[in-house]
């Protein structure tokens, strides 16, 4: 149980640092997107920064999904772990 929240712990700020990473990159991808006109063919160019931002969107959805469920694992074996009632009712709470 203690590695589980040690782990947790490391994790949290490791895979929000990152979302927030993939936020930037996503708002300067979609930034270029609009405001970078040099000439080129832009309905490629715009389908291939789709592709992108939507591999990218995908990516930290699902790496945050799957973070969400650890925690929300994590906070289920804790409680059940709990023997006092009191403890139990205000975890929950």
């Amino acid at each position: 149980m203690k590695a589980l929240s040690i782990i947790g712990i490391i994790l949290s700020p490791i895979i929000s640092f990152a979302c927030l990473v993939f936020m930037f990159v996503i708002a300067n991808m979609r930034f270029y997107m609009v405001f970078d006109n040099n000439g080129y063919d832009m309905d490629i160019m715009q389908r291939e920064m789709e592709k992108g931002i939507n591999t990218t969107t995908s990516f930290i959805g699902i790496t945050t999904l799957l973070v969400m469920i650890f925690f929300i694992v994590l906070y289920v074996v804790s409680i059940r772990k709990v023997e006092n009632n009191l403890v139990k009712s205000i975890g929950i709470i």
